[in-house]
This record gives structure tokens, sequence and C-alpha cells, in this order.
């Protein structure tokens, strides 16, 4: 089967591996059962009452901007 054929199966899910330049191919039902699995590990993940992504998003912005102000660092290290 090539990868196009795979990716129209709804019942699979298409990734990169955490290592590597590695495609792998899971079991949808599988992987979300995994997934939920771990989110309910209250040692590892703690459920936030608010969406915090808009104000740490700012924070770090105004950090690398301080940063690129201050000349320690470049764009383009700001950009990789």
């Amino acid at each position: 089967m090539t990868l196009q054929q795979l990716k129209k199966d709804p019942s699979l899910i298409i990734t990169k591996a955490d290592n590597g330049n590695i495609t792998t191919v899971l079991d949808k039902e599988r992987y979300d059962h995994k997934i939920n699995k771990m989110q309910d590990n209250q040692e590892t993940y703690k459920h936030l009452k608010t969406n915090t992504t808009a104000s740490t998003t700012q924070d770090v912005n105004k950090f690398v901007t301080n940063l690129l102000e201050s000349k320690k660092i470049t764009k383009k290290q700001a950009l990789d």
C-alpha cells in the first residue's frame, strides 16, 4: 500500500516519529486510547481552568524581542 492510499483510511493516523525522519502509521482508536490514558495521569498532567496559550505566546514574544533589542541573539537565531 502507498502512503497516499493509507492517508485515505480514516481509521489510521499518519505522523512523524519523535526521533529521526521516520513516518509512522498508527491505528487511530488505539492512539486515541493511549493519549487519553496519558492525559488522565494527574502526576504528569494538570487540567488548566483557562487557556493560557495567548498570554504565554505574548510573554515569549516579549522575551525574544528583548533579546533581539539587546543584541544577545540575531533575527536568524530567533527564527530558528
